[in-house]
Formats: C-alpha cells, structure tokens, sequence
C-alpha cells in the first residue's frame, strides 16, 4: 500500500496500527466546486487526490485522504500566516467545532471512500496559549490551525 500524504500523524497512525506501507506524494491542486456542502469537501478533495496520483502510480492499493475544519458553518482552511491562525483558534476557543476526514482507497481495479465526522470543543484559550501553540508547532499545513486534530 502506498500512503499518498507527507502526514508525520498519518503516518504513524498507519505504523502504529501495524500496515506495510510505504508513503508517495505529489503535490495535488485541493480546490473544490464553492457550491459544494461544506460537510462534503473533504471526501471531494480525498477522491480528487486519488485520482491524480492514480495517474501516476499503477499496480499498487493507494490511500489518500483530507481533513477539513467546520466552525459555525465556516470553513477553516490552513491558515496561511500567524495572524490568520490565531485568528481561526480564537473562532474554537470555547467553542465545539466538526472535524471531517475523507479517505479514498483505490486498486487498479476499485476505488472505495468514506469521510466521519468527530465534534471536538476546546476550552478557552488565553492569547498567551495561542501564540505559544502557533510558535511552537507552525501549524500552517493544518485545516483550522490543527490544534486537537490529526489533520494533514
């Protein structure tokens, strides 16, 4: 099986879980129609990676997936600077939010996704907490700022 993320957390979630495999990723354009439920987009963006690294892999079982961050009805997508990431984990603090992964499986001869959903609610967190987390860990590759997810 051949991982299609550079994930570190999904990695050892495969690892951990005890599969063989091995990890192969190209970068993939990750837009989606706007009209698209924002419950749906990470499936969409699961299969769409899918399909392009099918193009460029044969003969192997692929697993791709995406995760995206709902908060009241909003889209968080990776913040793109530190001011934009504090920004979406102030919107979570104190607030419960959905966090959607879409998973897309494929062989040369089948193709198979799903997506589940978990709610998670972060307590308050001071100024302080969120800009120690932000200049500790960067979570610019992260939907929502990847604080409590295991997104990537």
């Amino acid at each position: 099986m051949i991982l299609c993320s550079n994930s570190p957390r999904r990695k050892q979630l495969l690892a951990s879980a005890g599969y063989d495999f091995k990890t192969k990723a190209f970068d993939t354009d990750e837009s989606f129609p706007k009209n698209l439920e924002v419950s749906q987009i990470a499936s969409f963006i699961a299969k769409k990676k899918n399909n392009f690294h099918r193009q460029k892999i044969n003969n192997e079982i692929l697993l791709t997936a995406d995760t995206t961050v709902i908060c009241n009805d909003k889209l968080l997508e990776k913040p793109e600077n530190p001011d934009n990431a504090f920004d979406m984990l102030s919107l979570l603090s104190g607030n419960t939010h959905e966090v959607i992964t879409g998973v897309c499986i494929s062989s040369n001869l089948i193709t198979t996704s799903f997506s589940i959903s978990t709610l998670v609610t972060f307590d308050v967190l001071s100024n302080q907490e969120i800009r120690h987390y932000i200049n500790r860990y960067k979570p610019f590759d992260k939907a929502g700022g990847g604080m409590g997810s295991s997104n990537g």
